[in-house]
């Protein structure tokens, strides 16, 4: 049996919740799966493929395919580089 990966965000069960609870996070806009820069899938009714969020709702904390909405660098890598300079 296959253990479920909980999001330590908003502690839905990352593969059977539709998307993260977590809107905003340290003064920043998130990005919706779908709204990315790069195709991930969303407009053809593919779910994230590192998150397993459905499109237009928020990624899972952790997952490689969120973007920052201020730099566009992965979400989950630190500190906005661009609310630092501000």
């Amino acid at each position: 049996m296959t253990e479920l990966a909980t999001c330590p965000a908003c502690g839905r069960l990352m593969r059977l919740a539709s998307g993260c609870a977590l809107t905003q996070l340290e003064h920043r806009q998130r990005v919706q799966y779908g709204f990315e820069d790069e195709d991930w899938g969303a407009g053809s009714g593919s779910p994230c493929r590192g998150c397993a969020v459905v499109a237009y709702q928020f990624h899972h904390w952790g997952c490689e395919v969120a973007r920052c909405g201020e730099c566009g660098d992965r979400e989950h890598k630190g500190p906005c580089e661009a609310l630092a300079r501000s």
